[in-house]
């Protein structure tokens, strides 16, 4: 009790001190520049810029204030976030559930067509979905209503009476957790160790095309403020109040083959598989690509892209590709569930 209390003292001098600061950059806002002066010259021009940083600076306090107040003594944070227990955050879309009919169905059909289409070329399409980290970690999510395991039941039933092909994440990365961390605390994403296992269990699926070895190293671990934070605007002068960031270690997969007579002579070919997808699969952070091109002992194509959700990228991959003259054999569709009931994201004919 002593520390909220501890907590809740600091954040009303802090208030004090902007509001009484705020009112003296009110007052001295325009009666300093020289009266002596009838014209705008450089030099007011320059103190009025001076009082202008002040008032940006007295803006971002204000607001940072607040959002400390929100987080560390309501346990909220703007909307979009969703603050769970021991420093978890967690995107609100996870717990959206829509007033009018599910997007789920028409959904699912985009999906069934796009099959179709793959399946007229003979190219499979292995459709990955990957868990909502509110369901992975429900011990320090708020509950979700009408979500988690019943979204992803429904999901997954659905493609598999379509006869479309799924990988489920869940299982294995529900498993996993006890041994390594599979999703960061303050981001969306999953962190590089649950990309890793991801792959793992992908490339089980794929058949081997033609064997080429790659090499996964280790690069940098750095303090790591996920997505998260956008909603939650501590930085820079509450830092204390927020979430504690999360730590990153970074990894890269290059060729086996990495000599200069390799790669001048080696013939350049497409990769049998290509990747479609989010920032799952697009942000290098989480290496995800280059986990599946280490176990599947392939080259993969990604095409993924970030901030379009997963419908966007394959209807360009779609449209955009002559697939009769194509050497691509698999389509791995990487899909979020909960965008299957996105009310921003979702699939068009």
């Amino acid at each position: 009790m002593s520390r909220y209390l501890n907590i809740a003292t600091t954040l009303i001098v802090t208030g004090i001190i902007i509001s009484i600061t705020t009112w003296n950059l009110k007052k001295f806002q325009l009666t300093n520049i020289s009266e002596e002066h009838h014209l705008f010259d450089g030099s007011q021009a320059r103190e009025l810029e001076a009082q202008f940083e002040k008032s940006l600076i007295i803006s971002k306090w204000s607001k940072g204030l607040w959002a400390a107040i929100d987080y560390a003594l309501l346990k909220e944070g703007y909307k979009g976030v969703v603050v769970g227990k021991d420093g978890w955050l967690f995107s609100s879309e996870e717990y959206y559930v829509p007033k009018q009919e599910s997007r789920v169905k028409p959904n699912i059909s985009y999906v069934k067509n796009v099959a179709s289409i793959l399946s007229e070329f003979n190219i499979a399409l292995k459709v990955v979905l990957i868990p909502e980290k509110a369901e992975v970690y429900s011990e320090y999510a708020p509950k979700q209503l009408s979500r988690g395991q019943l979204l992803r039941e429904k999901v997954t039933s659905a493609l598999n009476k379509e006869d479309v092909f799924v990988i489920d994440l869940y299982s294995k990365l529900a498993r996993s957790k006890s041994d390594q961390q599979v999703f960061l605390k303050t981001d969306t994403h999953w962190t590089p160790l649950g990309a890793k296992i991801a792959a793992r269990e992908i490339a089980q699926s794929i058949p081997l095309f033609g064997k080429q070895d790659f090499n996964t190293v280790k690069e940098t671990s750095t303090v790591f403020r996920g997505d998260l934070f956008n909603f939650i605007p501590v930085a820079p002068y509450f830092d204390q109040f927020g979430p504690e960031p999360d730590r990153l270690t970074t990894f890269t997969t290059s060729s086996a083959s990495t000599s200069e007579e390799d790669l001048l002579f080696s013939p350049i070919s497409e990769p049998p598989i290509a990747l479609v997808g989010t920032s799952y699969s697009a942000n290098s952070n989480w290496n995800f690509p280059g986990f599946l091109r280490e176990f599947s002992k392939q080259d993969i194509l990604n095409l993924s892209t970030e901030g379009e959700g997963p419908f966007e990228p394959m209807k360009a991959f779609i449209s955009e590709n002559n697939f009769s003259s194509t050497n691509i054999k698999i389509v791995l569709w990487e899909i979020p569930i909960r965008y299957f009931e996105s009310k921003d994201f979702y699939a068009t004919k």
